[in-house]
């Protein structure tokens, strides 16, 4: 996990800056779906919302037909295992990648809310029973959060990330699968297995139905510029392939600098 984040630090404080710029700026543009009656949802969705909650904790409005799957947290000490095989596997490429729980005493003490919490980011895990697929089976969707995405437009040095990945029936066994549909950030492959998703933020909805997963790309992360860097983009899955079917990205009113 280290490795993977050497050199986080020389971009972080101009994405404080982007995140503060962004906080109070701007509006959102349809890129991918103009016209369509889901893209137009969910633009007028975002601006409904102040911009920091629009990325960091979006909300979704019934009335324009979209509805938040729901979301159960997970008990960190009833799940430790999951909570560090998804800790190794986000964090470092697989799950048997020896990460910051390698130490049962320090998992345990994490899971608890120990003191150790306090010094290391904040993790949440949230299970969903959903059709991701449009397969006709219901899914065990898992949403994994770490960091604080918040805490960059109150202008400290911090990253974020979450991702989503497909349990098998028990709970705990990832269908591989079905995971890759879901992976729509850089680095997929074999030393990352679900890819990098720093300064991702994904989340799974229904419109009119059907199911649907979207993804904010805060930028940042990553040597090479993204070209989706600000943008909510909105997918669906079927017959194991993903569909980009809108992408909105942020305008905001004066140039800010990218990290």
């Amino acid at each position: 996990m280290k490795q993977r984040r050497t050199g986080l630090s020389l971009v972080l404080g101009l994405l404080c800056l982007l995140m503060s710029s962004l906080a109070a700026a701007g509006d959102y543009e349809i890129i991918v779906g103009k016209g369509e009656a889901l893209c137009e949802a969910c633009l007028e969705n975002l601006r409904r919302q102040p911009v920091v909650e629009a990325i960091c904790d979006r909300q979704y409005a019934k009335d324009l037909g979209l509805n938040q799957v729901e979301w159960m947290t997970l008990d960190l000490v009833k799940h430790m295992d999951l909570l560090k095989r998804m800790s190794n596997l986000i964090g470092g490429g697989n799950e048997s990648y020896q990460g910051m729980f390698e130490d049962p005493r320090k998992l345990q003490e994490y899971a608890e809310g120990g003191g150790i919490r306090k010094k290391l980011p904040t993790i949440v895990l949230r299970m969903a029973e959903v059709d991701i697929d449009q397969d006709g089976t219901r899914d065990q969707l898992l949403k994994y959060e770490e960091g604080q995405c918040r805490l960059i437009f109150s202008g400290f040095q911090y990253f974020y990330e979450s991702a989503l990945v497909v349990l098998k029936a028990d709970r705990s066994t990832v269908d591989y699968m079905k995971t890759d549909s879901l992976v729509q950030h850089q680095d997929k492959g074999t030393k990352y297995q679900v890819g990098i998703p720093t300064y991702q933020l994904y989340d799974a909805f229904q419109y009119r139905g059907q199911v649907y997963f979207d993804k904010w790309d805060g930028g940042g992360g990553s040597k090479q510029p993204r070209p989706d860097r600000n943008t909510l983009s909105v997918y669906q899955v079927r017959k194991e392939q993903a569909k980009k079917v809108c992408q909105i990205r942020l305008f905001p009113r004066s140039e800010i600098p990218q990290p």
